[in-house]
């Protein structure tokens, strides 16, 4: 290969222009990492960013249910039953709306098998009763469209509960505050006297298969 052919140009070149040329070059060397490994860390981090908001977006939403609720365990017991469930019915419509607009995140079956095995023991104190899991095939639309749906089940998950009115407030909370995205179906109770009450609570969530 005849060099002087490329050389002879670069020669001819002045000092100035020769200077520009190398920090071209340096500059494009800098940018590769940023195109390589950067990049796709900054776009996860935006993703990440997305997803926390829209966790604290469902969190407010949750917390809102249960200062609802917790009003509604406070009202004179001789309120209409019927009332109440109304008013529990529009804020499940209004939550499942919210929901559906959306992305819930999927957990592994180790965190799940944790997950419940913390919800059942958390507080002695809970009658926690009729516990039922059904695992689905997921076939919906909530989670993000790059998600392989043929490795992710919907566990819905129906559960009684008993206790003070103060027990089951505190552990509605607990469970609002997992990192996980629970998605409440439905939530009737029934005082039990004056200071106990049953409850019977539905919820779905996602998890990967084993």
């Amino acid at each position: 290969m005849n060099l002087s052919a490329y050389s002879e140009p670069y020669q001819l070149l002045s000092n100035r222009e020769k200077v520009l040329i190398l920090l071209s070059s340096m500059g494009l060397i800098i940018a590769l990492p940023f195109l390589l490994v950067i990049e796709p860390q900054f776009k996860a981090a935006q993703k990440t960013q997305r997803v926390l908001e829209q966790s604290r977006s469902q969190n407010a939403t949750y917390q809102q249910q249960t200062a609802v609720l917790a009003e509604n365990l406070n009202r004179d017991p001789k309120i209409s039953l019927n009332l109440q469930i109304t008013d529990l019915q529009a804020e499940k419509a209004q939550l499942a709306s919210a929901l559906n607009e959306q992305r819930l995140s999927v957990i592994s079956a180790a965190d799940f098998s944790d997950f419940m095995a913390v919800m059942l023991t958390t507080n002695p104190a809970l009658q926690i009763t009729d516990v039922q899991i059904e695992a689905i095939a997921y076939a919906g639309e909530e989670l993000d469209a790059d998600t392989d749906s043929s490795a992710v089940l919907k566990h819905n998950i129906r559960l009684s509960l008993q206790a003070s009115n103060t027990e089951i407030k505190a552990y509605l909370k607990f469970l609002e505050s997992q990192p996980i995205a629970l998605s409440w179906d439905s939530i009737e109770y029934n005082r039990i006297g004056k200071e106990q009450t049953q409850m019977l609570i539905s919820f779905h969530l996602f998890a990967a298969k084993e």
